[in-house]
């Protein structure tokens, strides 16, 4: 290999190295945007949930919960590593299948592994009387998770 052919191989190692930097800068210019669907929905109307725990929205990761008192939201997601839990009609739990933490109707802890409550999502009745959920407003701690918007008295 010349003289001058060793210089061109070294100008032009430096050249795609100065484009990898000025790239790398150029895409600091342009954020990382994640388009995720809105965590608002309607629910549908009030009236149409009966007493105990609805499933219809499990899709959304969400149970409705409907009681002599008022309504509630309970999110899917278990508080220990992200599994769904599963309802159990007949013991009035939820229990997650991965590691065996156990939550009450109301969303409390009380075994397993999993450090917190289930997040209840904010709620508001429409004055069409729609029930629209709030994922993106959460709570897990009483006593605000026993008042409105995470719990709606109904009359």
């Amino acid at each position: 290999m010349s003289r001058g052919q060793f210089l061109l191989a070294g100008y032009g190692a430096l050249a795609a190295f100065g484009a990898v930097i000025a790239g790398s800068a150029g895409r600091f210019f342009f954020p990382n945007v994640i388009y995720e669907p809105s965590e608002i929905f309607n629910a549908g109307p009030v009236k149409d949930f009966g007493a105990g725990v609805s499933m219809k929205w499990i899709n959304k990761l969400v149970w409705i919960i409907r009681t002599p008192k008022g309504i509630y939201g309970l999110i899917a997601i278990c508080r220990h590593l992200g599994c769904k839990p599963n309802w159990f009609q007949d013991q009035q739990l939820f229990k997650c299948p991965c590691h065996g933490s156990v939550y009450t109707k109301q969303g409390l802890i009380i075994a397993g592994p999993a450090p917190r409550n289930l997040w209840r999502p904010h709620l508001e009745i429409t004055s069409t009387g729609d029930l629209i959920v709030d994922k993106s407003i959460v709570q897990d701690t009483p006593p605000m998770y026993y008042e409105p918007p995470f719990f709606l008295p109904l009359s």
